[in-house]
Order: C-alpha cells, then structure tokens, then sequence
C-alpha cells in the first residue's frame, strides 16, 4: 500500500521513499537552477545533454512552482530554438504562464 504522501525514486541506485515535498522542493531547485546533474540522475533513460536540457526547460515552463521570471526565461530559449510546449500545445497569448490565474483586466 502506498503513502499518497511519500514518492518512489530510484536516483541514486536505491529505492528510496521521500515526502512528497521533499521530491517538490528539490524538483523545482534542479528546474530553478537547470541542474543536468540532477537531469541526468532522474532520466527515465540515457539521453543527450542536448535533450535534457530541452526537457528541463519545458518542464520549468509549465510548473507552477517555478518564479515566472525563470519560467518565461525558458519559454525565451525555446522559442529561439522553434519548440513547442510539452504535448506541442501552441504559446499562450502574451506573456500569460500555464497555470497562473489570468491578470487582471486579460480577456478570458
């Protein structure tokens, strides 16, 4: 039986059980900071650093938990680069952020 609290990860070689917010917090500091350390360590296979950092990079994008100027960072390098968001959905209007509460006076 699993603890909707606790998540499963194998980085490192073991299989270790951490909080939830622990996975979080260290998640959205590897995201913040583009660690390929940490990308490599967590990909569910081996992969290019080219394709890691692309993947960090819409993964930072769409997380709610990121500051949106980094966010927005990530949404400039991808565009320079002609990607998409994961899924290939099309850029919001604007400067509007996945997941953000429209700002005030924005057309819904």
């Amino acid at each position: 039986m699993s603890d909707g609290n606790r998540s499963a990860s194998k980085a490192g070689g073991g299989d270790k059980v951490q909080p939830v917010e622990d996975f979080v917090r260290e998640r959205n500091a590897a995201l913040t900071a583009l660690d390929m350390d940490y990308a490599r360590a967590h990909a569910p296979f081996p992969m290019s650093d080219e394709v890691l950092l692309l993947g960090m990079h819409k993964a930072r994008y769409e997380c709610t938990g990121i500051a949106p100027e980094a966010r927005r960072a990530s949404r400039t390098w991808l565009e320079a680069r002609g990607s998409r968001r994961i899924g290939n959905l099309p850029w919001p209007d604007g400067d509007e952020l996945p997941g953000a509460a429209p700002t005030q006076g924005a057309s819904r």
